[in-house]
């Protein structure tokens, strides 16, 4: 194996003397010398070729994932604003000069095993309010809240949690209510009013009028519905049940 290694060592340094002296120019071996040369100018220019090409789209993924999360957020933002400029526009004068606010945010674990609705993401909340909430958006869906912060991470309720709830319409006549979790695949419309004219497959979606959320956000649709002796109530099948926690928008700012 030493002998192996040493003439390997040897022909390698007859080489580079050969590369770079000529000394071998006259003899028989200038054919080998030059093919030598050669395949190693070849390779190292393959070489950086590959290293140039690599790094060039390394850099371009990285460019391009921050702009497509930053064209995500601004689309969540665009479509909220659009339904609320739509819905001012049935007055004839009006100003609108808020603009809500997304940032995207990452689970980190889940808070509680075997209980899956209950996720870290990292968020750091600065606001000054300790009962201050935030809405979670999945691929424009409602997927939850954010109830407090714990140094750079904060706790996120999913749809599922008995204790994520938030302020909706039902219906193409936005009758109000209160989102309620059941199970991942189940939430419950409490306190609609007992006039409301609801029925199975109408729309639900977030009214923005609980500072959570902003309007227009879809939540899912109406599977069934009960009549109670003050309110109605109704099941929804959300639109957000992921099993997978994943990237989430959260809403800092709604108007």
């Amino acid at each position: 194996m030493i002998k192996k290694f040493v003439l390997l060592i040897i022909i390698i340094f007859s080489s580079f003397i050969v590369f770079k002296m000529g000394f071998f120019s006259h003899t028989p071996l200038l054919s080998m010398t030059n093919y030598f040369k050669t395949s190693f100018q070849e390779a190292q220019k393959s070489f950086a070729d590959f290293t140039e090409q690599y790094f060039y789209q390394a850099n371009t993924i990285r460019r391009l994932k921050k702009e497509n999360k930053k064209l995500q957020e601004d689309n969540v933002v665009l479509d909220t604003f659009a339904a609320e400029v739509i819905n001012l526009s049935k007055f004839k004068k009006y100003e609108y000069s808020s603009v809500p606010k997304v940032e995207t945010v990452r689970a980190i674990a889940y808070a509680s095993l075997p209980d899956f609705n209950k996720i870290w993401v990292d968020f750091a909340d600065t606001n000054a309010s300790a009962s201050k909430m935030y809405g979670l958006i999945y691929n424009g869906a409602a997927a939850g809240i954010v109830v407090e912060s714990n140094g750079d991470q904060s706790l996120a309720l999913l749809n599922g949690d008995s204790k994520c709830s938030y302020a909706v319409y039902v219906g193409s006549k936005e009758y109000p209510g209160i989102a309620m979790g059941k199970r991942r695949d189940l939430m419950v419309v409490k306190y609609i009013p007992s006039w409301a004219e609801i029925a199975v497959g109408d729309e639900v979606f977030t009214s923005g009028l609980d500072n959570i959320f902003f309007e227009g956000v879809k939540v899912g649709k109406v599977t069934a519905v009960r009549n109670l002796n003050i309110f109605k109530e109704v099941e929804i099948e959300p639109a957000y049940s992921a099993l997978k926690p994943d990237f989430f928008h959260l809403v800092t700012k709604t108007k």
